[in-house]
Parts: structure tokens; C-alpha cells; sequence
């Protein structure tokens, strides 16, 4: 009788294996954020994308999950209890914004990352920080005639991500009209409204900025686009 052995080779998971299974257990937590365990699901998220950079720390994407999770969990927090993971986000998000991009990764993790700082900052009350980096997102892909989505989440019936630029450009039509203190700073806040009008095909805007009547007919506009992005 002949006797085959056969040895199989230890295999030992990669950082980019640890983040695409983060990933994976990312997007199922945030199926139902109400569930009951949901905060625990995406603490061991975290261990994921922690363990990743921890093997590479130079793992760009492992920075992003981490950023992207810590935002998650802050919204598992009563106010002010949810900063410290706001700024565990923010130092995520910038450890991961100089890295070089994972070439096997099909989309642009550095545009995640610039969209995760501009929303944590916003969350932050932090106006001008959020536009720096929206800004700086906005320019990019404007630059690269493309858009932007995240994709960590479920599509609608559409098949459309729901967080993507138009919500950027919503988050700097607020924050560009809260520090807005001359004619020029109302119309750049305009300018993102105008974008989302042209995208959702909706009705043109316009506004007299030398009065207080066109100054809260935009703060009315932003909140109803704010309303329609939801």
C-alpha cells in the first residue's frame, strides 16, 4: 500500500487580507446600525483594520477602515462623549493620507480618506477644517472630470452608494455659509448648492447676498437639500 503525505503550508493572513475582511465586517455592521450589538460589531471591526497597520504601517487603506470605523462608533455615543473617537477618526484618516495606495485596490482610497476628514471635522463643529479638506476632495476629482462614492455601504434600489459627493458638496455649502462674512463667501456656499441642483436636476437657485432675506433664503435652501440628501 502506498502512503501519500501531504503537508500543507502555513498560511498566515496579510495586512490587506485583515482590511478586505475588515471591510467585509464593516459593511454587515452598518446593515442595521439599531441592532443591539451593533456597537460591539464594529469594535471588532476596528481590531481588523488596527491589526493591519499594526503588520504594515504603512498599509494606507488600514488607516482609512480604522478612520471610517471610529466614525462609526461615535454615533453609538451620547454628545460630547463621542470625541474622542472623532479624533481617533481624524488621526486615522491623516496617518493614511500621505501612504501609497494598495495598486490591487480598484478605487481611490485617498478620495475616502479626504471625504472621512471633511466629515469629521464637520461633526466637529470645525468649519474650517472641513473645508480645507472638501475643498481638496472637490478639486481632485473635479480635476479628474470624476465622482466620488463611498463604497463600504449598501446600494439603494438605484444602485447608487448613499454617501457621495453631493453630500460633500452639501457639507461645504454649510460650512462655507457659517463663516460667511462677505458677498463672495455666500457665493461660494452657493456654489455647492448650485451643484446639487444641477445633479438632482432641481430648479436654479438665486439669491440677493446684500440682504438679510437672501442670506436666509440660502440657509432655507441648504436645509432642504440637506433634507433631500438624507
Amino acid at each position: 500500500m502506498l502512503i501519500f503525505a501531504a503537508c500543507r503550508k502555513e498560511w498566515t493572513a496579510t495586512e490587506e487580507d485583515m482590511t478586505n475582511y475588515g471591510w467585509t465586517l464593516f459593511e454587515q455592521a452598518n446593515l442595521d446600525l439599531t441592532s443591539n450589538t451593533a456597537e460591539e460589531d464594529f469594535d471588532d471591526v476596528l481590531k481588523w483594520f488596527e491589526d493591519a497597520t499594526k503588520k504594515d504601517t504603512s498599509y494606507q487603506d488600514g488607516y482609512n477602515g480604522m478612520g471610517w470605523t471610529y466614525a462609526k462608533l461615535s454615533m453609538f455615543k451620547i454628545p460630547d462623549d463621542d470625541f474622542n473617537d472623532l479624533n481617533n477618526a481624524i488621526d486615522a484618516f491623516l496617518k493614511g493620507e500621505g501612504k501609497t495606495q494598495n495598486p490591487r485596490i480598484d478605487h481611490n482610497v485617498w478620495h475616502d480618506i479626504l471625504a472621512g476628514l471633511t466629515f469629521t471635522y464637520s461633526v466637529l463643529h470645525d468649519d474650517s477644517m472641513t473645508i480645507v479638506w472638501g475643498d481638496s476632495l472637490l478639486s481632485e476629482i473635479e480635476k479628474d472630470r470624476i465622482t466620488w462614492a463611498f463604497p463600504h455601504e449598501a446600494v439603494d434600489i438605484n444602485g447608487n452608494y448613499p454617501t457621495d459627493y453631493l453630500d460633500v458638496h452639501i457639507t461645504l455649502a454649510l460650512a462655507k455659509f457659517i463663516r460667511a462674512t462677505t458677498i463672495d463667501d455666500f457665493n461660494s456656499s452657493e456654489y455647492h448648492v448650485d451643484a446639487i441642483n444641477v445633479a438632482k436636476n432641481l430648479s436654479d437657485f438665486d439669491a440677493n447676498y446684500e440682504t438679510i432675506v437672501g442670506q436666509q433664503k440660502l440657509a432655507a435652501k441648504i436645509q432642504e437639500l440637506q433634507e433631500i440628501l438624507r
